[in-house]
Protein backbone atom coordinates (compact mmCIF):
# COMPACT_ATOMS: atom_id res chain seq x y z
CA UNK A 1 0.00 0.00 0.00
CA UNK A 2 1.45 3.43 -1.05
CA UNK A 3 0.36 6.91 -1.01
CA UNK A 4 0.51 8.42 -4.94
CA UNK A 5 1.47 12.27 -5.14
CA UNK A 6 0.03 13.31 -8.72
CA UNK A 7 -2.82 12.49 -11.23
CA UNK A 8 -4.28 10.17 -14.04
CA UNK A 9 -6.27 9.63 -17.16
CA UNK A 10 -9.57 7.42 -18.97
CA UNK A 11 -13.05 6.03 -18.40
CA UNK A 12 -16.53 7.13 -18.92
CA UNK A 13 -18.68 10.28 -17.13
CA UNK A 14 -21.28 13.06 -18.24
CA UNK A 15 -18.82 15.71 -18.01
CA UNK A 16 -18.40 18.02 -21.12
CA UNK A 17 -15.25 18.54 -22.27
CA UNK A 18 -15.00 22.37 -22.90
CA UNK A 19 -11.75 22.85 -23.92
CA UNK A 20 -8.19 21.43 -24.11
CA UNK A 21 -5.96 22.66 -21.45
CA UNK A 22 -3.45 21.91 -24.11
CA UNK A 23 -4.18 24.86 -25.99
CA UNK A 24 -2.11 26.87 -23.39
CA UNK A 25 0.38 24.68 -22.98
CA UNK A 26 4.02 26.81 -24.17
CA UNK A 27 5.50 25.22 -26.88
CA UNK A 28 8.11 22.41 -26.64
CA UNK A 29 5.93 21.40 -23.20
CA UNK A 30 4.96 17.55 -23.24
CA UNK A 31 1.39 17.18 -22.39
CA UNK A 32 0.30 14.86 -19.72
CA UNK A 33 -3.45 13.10 -20.42
CA UNK A 34 -5.51 13.51 -16.93
CA UNK A 35 -8.98 12.65 -15.60
CA UNK A 36 -11.14 13.76 -13.12
CA UNK A 37 -12.80 11.50 -10.67
CA UNK A 38 -15.57 13.78 -8.67
CA UNK A 39 -15.86 11.63 -5.78
CA UNK A 40 -18.16 14.78 -3.65
CA UNK A 41 -21.80 13.84 -3.03
CA UNK A 42 -24.49 16.64 -3.16
CA UNK A 43 -24.06 18.44 -6.23
CA UNK A 44 -22.52 18.62 -10.18
CA UNK A 45 -19.36 20.30 -10.29
CA UNK A 46 -16.89 22.38 -13.21
CA UNK A 47 -13.10 22.11 -12.57
CA UNK A 48 -10.78 24.68 -13.86
CA UNK A 49 -7.11 24.66 -14.02
CA UNK A 50 -5.04 28.37 -13.78
CA UNK A 51 -8.33 29.68 -14.39
CA UNK A 52 -10.06 28.36 -17.07
CA UNK A 53 -12.64 25.85 -17.34
CA UNK A 54 -11.59 22.29 -18.28
CA UNK A 55 -14.60 20.25 -17.81
CA UNK A 56 -18.12 21.27 -16.98
CA UNK A 57 -20.96 19.32 -14.96
CA UNK A 58 -19.08 16.36 -14.07
CA UNK A 59 -21.54 14.53 -11.55
CA UNK A 60 -20.83 12.58 -8.65
CA UNK A 61 -19.67 8.78 -8.86
CA UNK A 62 -18.60 9.61 -12.19
CA UNK A 63 -14.53 9.90 -13.87
CA UNK A 64 -14.13 12.44 -16.81
CA UNK A 65 -13.10 11.78 -20.38
CA UNK A 66 -8.85 12.72 -20.26
CA UNK A 67 -8.18 16.31 -21.24
CA UNK A 68 -4.56 17.30 -22.26
CA UNK A 69 -2.73 19.22 -19.73
CA UNK A 70 0.93 20.53 -19.97
CA UNK A 71 3.55 19.59 -18.03
CA UNK A 72 4.72 21.52 -14.77
CA UNK A 73 2.36 22.54 -12.22
CA UNK A 74 -1.42 23.88 -12.36
CA UNK A 75 -3.51 25.59 -10.12
CA UNK A 76 -7.02 23.56 -9.61
CA UNK A 77 -10.29 25.04 -8.74
CA UNK A 78 -14.03 22.83 -8.33
CA UNK A 79 -16.80 24.91 -8.37
CA UNK A 80 -20.42 24.43 -8.59
CA UNK A 81 -22.11 23.40 -11.80
CA UNK A 82 -22.43 26.65 -14.15
CA UNK A 83 -20.95 28.76 -10.68
CA UNK A 84 -17.79 29.88 -12.45
CA UNK A 85 -14.12 29.84 -12.06
CA UNK A 86 -14.28 32.80 -9.78
CA UNK A 87 -17.04 31.21 -7.65
CA UNK A 88 -16.26 29.61 -3.97
CA UNK A 89 -14.16 26.47 -4.62
CA UNK A 90 -15.94 23.52 -3.11
CA UNK A 91 -12.25 22.43 -3.29
CA UNK A 92 -9.01 23.78 -4.55
CA UNK A 93 -5.01 22.75 -4.98
CA UNK A 94 -2.41 25.28 -6.06
CA UNK A 95 0.94 24.15 -7.39
CA UNK A 96 -0.42 20.46 -8.97
CA UNK A 97 2.29 18.94 -10.62
CA UNK A 98 2.10 16.77 -13.42
CA UNK A 99 4.85 14.89 -14.47
CA UNK A 100 5.60 15.04 -18.53
CA UNK A 101 3.94 12.24 -20.11
CA UNK A 102 2.09 10.44 -17.46
CA UNK A 103 -1.45 9.78 -17.01
CA UNK A 104 -3.46 10.97 -14.23
CA UNK A 105 -6.55 10.95 -12.40
CA UNK A 106 -7.55 14.18 -9.89
CA UNK A 107 -10.21 12.67 -7.77
CA UNK A 108 -12.38 15.50 -5.32
CA UNK A 109 -13.72 13.49 -2.52
CA UNK A 110 -14.27 13.74 1.24
CA UNK A 111 -12.03 12.86 3.54
CA UNK A 112 -11.86 10.34 6.48
CA UNK A 113 -13.33 13.49 8.52
CA UNK A 114 -15.44 14.14 5.68
CA UNK A 115 -13.92 17.01 4.93
CA UNK A 116 -13.67 17.83 0.89
CA UNK A 117 -10.11 17.33 -0.33
CA UNK A 118 -8.46 16.79 -4.23
CA UNK A 119 -5.93 14.64 -4.52
CA UNK A 120 -4.01 13.93 -7.68
CA UNK A 121 -2.71 9.99 -8.33
CA UNK A 122 -0.34 8.77 -11.08
CA UNK A 123 -1.87 5.77 -12.99
CA UNK A 124 0.55 2.57 -14.07
CA UNK A 125 0.27 2.78 -17.42
CA UNK A 126 3.55 0.07 -18.19
CA UNK A 127 1.92 -2.77 -20.30
CA UNK A 128 0.19 -5.82 -19.48
CA UNK A 129 -0.22 -8.89 -21.81
CA UNK A 130 -3.78 -10.45 -22.71
CA UNK A 131 -3.45 -12.32 -20.29
CA UNK A 132 -2.62 -10.43 -17.40
CA UNK A 133 -5.21 -7.49 -15.70
CA UNK A 134 -4.03 -4.69 -13.37
CA UNK A 135 -6.60 -4.22 -10.29
CA UNK A 136 -5.97 -0.11 -8.50
CA UNK A 137 -7.96 0.31 -5.51
CA UNK A 138 -8.31 3.84 -3.85
CA UNK A 139 -9.59 4.94 -1.12
CA UNK A 140 -11.40 8.54 -1.19
CA UNK A 141 -13.88 8.44 0.59
CA UNK A 142 -15.42 8.99 4.16
CA UNK A 143 -14.63 5.92 6.33
CA UNK A 144 -12.07 4.28 8.19
CA UNK A 145 -9.64 1.91 6.85
CA UNK A 146 -11.07 -0.64 5.13
CA UNK A 147 -10.86 -4.14 3.93
CA UNK A 148 -11.29 -4.66 0.00
CA UNK A 149 -12.61 -8.12 -1.01
CA UNK A 150 -12.60 -9.87 -4.54
CA UNK A 151 -14.79 -13.02 -4.66
CA UNK A 152 -14.98 -12.75 -0.68
CA UNK A 153 -11.36 -12.99 -0.09
CA UNK A 154 -9.20 -10.09 0.99
CA UNK A 155 -7.32 -8.66 -1.84
CA UNK A 156 -6.32 -4.85 -0.31
CA UNK A 157 -6.13 -5.03 3.74
CA UNK A 158 -6.12 -1.57 5.93
CA UNK A 159 -6.42 1.02 3.29
CA UNK A 160 -7.09 4.63 4.34
CA UNK A 161 -7.87 7.58 2.49
CA UNK A 162 -6.43 8.45 0.64
CA UNK A 163 -4.42 5.47 -0.51
CA UNK A 164 -4.45 2.68 -3.27
CA UNK A 165 -3.26 -0.31 -3.98
CA UNK A 166 -2.06 -1.78 -7.43
CA UNK A 167 -2.28 -5.75 -7.96
CA UNK A 168 -1.45 -7.85 -10.97
CA UNK A 169 -4.20 -10.39 -11.69
CA UNK A 170 -5.82 -13.07 -13.72
CA UNK A 171 -8.58 -11.43 -16.10
CA UNK A 172 -12.43 -12.35 -15.53
CA UNK A 173 -15.25 -10.97 -13.48
CA UNK A 174 -14.99 -11.00 -9.59
CA UNK A 175 -17.25 -9.74 -7.31
CA UNK A 176 -15.96 -6.86 -4.94
CA UNK A 177 -17.08 -5.66 -1.67
CA UNK A 178 -15.53 -3.66 1.55
CA UNK A 179 -15.36 -4.25 5.31
CA UNK A 180 -14.02 -1.97 8.03
CA UNK A 181 -10.67 -3.31 8.56
CA UNK A 182 -10.25 -6.68 10.70
CA UNK A 183 -14.08 -7.27 11.30
CA UNK A 184 -17.08 -8.39 8.32
CA UNK A 185 -18.97 -5.15 9.26
CA UNK A 186 -19.73 -4.63 5.27
CA UNK A 187 -20.14 -0.88 4.02
CA UNK A 188 -19.80 -1.76 0.31
CA UNK A 189 -22.31 -4.06 -1.56
CA UNK A 190 -20.81 -6.64 -3.82
CA UNK A 191 -20.29 -4.86 -7.51
CA UNK A 192 -19.22 -7.05 -10.31
CA UNK A 193 -15.87 -5.66 -11.95
CA UNK A 194 -14.86 -6.96 -15.18
CA UNK A 195 -11.51 -7.02 -14.88
CA UNK A 196 -9.84 -6.95 -19.30
CA UNK A 197 -6.68 -8.98 -20.06
CA UNK A 198 -4.25 -5.91 -20.76
CA UNK A 199 -6.33 -3.24 -18.76
CA UNK A 200 -6.17 -1.41 -15.42
CA UNK A 201 -8.83 -1.14 -14.12
CA UNK A 202 -8.95 1.49 -11.46
CA UNK A 203 -11.86 1.60 -8.85
CA UNK A 204 -12.54 4.02 -6.35
CA UNK A 205 -14.38 3.73 -2.99
CA UNK A 206 -15.89 7.11 -2.68
CA UNK A 207 -18.74 8.55 -0.19
CA UNK A 208 -19.85 8.47 3.26
CA UNK A 209 -19.70 5.19 5.12
CA UNK A 210 -22.70 6.18 7.58
CA UNK A 211 -25.88 5.29 6.53
CA UNK A 212 -24.51 2.88 3.84
CA UNK A 213 -23.20 6.02 1.21
CA UNK A 214 -20.09 4.25 0.12
CA UNK A 215 -19.81 3.55 -3.69
CA UNK A 216 -17.67 2.16 -6.32
CA UNK A 217 -16.68 4.65 -9.08
CA UNK A 218 -14.48 2.35 -12.15
CA UNK A 219 -12.12 3.72 -14.70
CA UNK A 220 -10.54 1.39 -17.46
CA UNK A 221 -6.63 2.20 -18.97
CA UNK A 222 -6.22 -0.20 -21.92
CA UNK A 223 -2.53 -0.94 -21.97
CA UNK A 224 -1.90 -2.80 -25.27
CA UNK A 225 -2.65 -0.39 -27.41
Amino acid sequence: MHRCAMMTAVASGSAALVMSAGAFAPAGWQDVEVSVMHGIPGENVDVHADGDTVLEDLEPGTVSEPISMPAGTSDLRVTGAGAGPDAEAVVEADEVEFHAGSNSTVATHLDEEAQPALTPFVNETYELGDDEARLTVRHVAAAPALDVRTDGEPAVQGLTDPDEEVLETAPGTVSADAVVADTEETVLEPTDLDLVGGDNTLVYVWGEAEDGGLALAVQNLNLTE
